[in-house]
C-alpha cells in the first residue's frame, strides 16, 4: 500500500461552484444542484449492471462512474462547518477520494 500525502484541501467560494460540481449534503437545494442530478443520471445509468455483478466488478463500476463524474472537470464538495478553522462565509473544500468512492458506491446501492 502506497501512503497518501496529507495535503490541504482545495477551497472554493460558493459563487465558484461550476454547473457539474457534485456538493454533498442534504435538502432541496442540493438535490435540485445540476452537477449532483448529473451525477445521478450517470449512477443510474451503471445501476442495473452493478446490482449483477461480482464484488470485484463492483470496484471497477464505482470507479468507472467516478471518472464519467469527474470528465469535464467536476469536483466533488463539502461545505465547511461554522466550527472549522478558517470557515468564513459560505465556503466549501474538495472531498477525498475515499468519500467520492463511498457516496457513489451508496448511489449505486440505493434504489433511484
Amino acid at each position: 500500500l502506497q501512503a497518501r500525502r496529507a495535503q490541504s484541501p482545495q477551497r472554493v467560494r460558493a459563487d465558484d461552484h461550476t454547473p457539474i460540481d457534485v456538493l454533498f449534503g442534504r435538502g432541496v437545494p442540493i438535490q435540485r444542484n445540476p452537477g449532483n442530478i448529473r451525477m445521478h443520471r450517470i449512477v443510474d445509468s451503471y445501476r442495473q449492471q452493478y446490482r449483477t455483478s461480482s464484488r470485484s466488478d463492483k470496484t471497477v463500476l464505482v470507479r468507472a462512474a467516478i471518472q464519467d463524474i469527474k470528465e469535464g472537470g467536476a469536483r466533488f464538495l463539502r461545505r465547511l462547518g461554522e466550527n472549522e478553522s478558517g470557515a468564513d462565509g459560505d465556503v466549501w473544500v474538495e472531498v477525498d477520494d475515499d468519500a467520492v468512492y463511498e457516496k457513489i458506491s451508496h448511489a449505486l446501492r440505493g434504489n433511484g
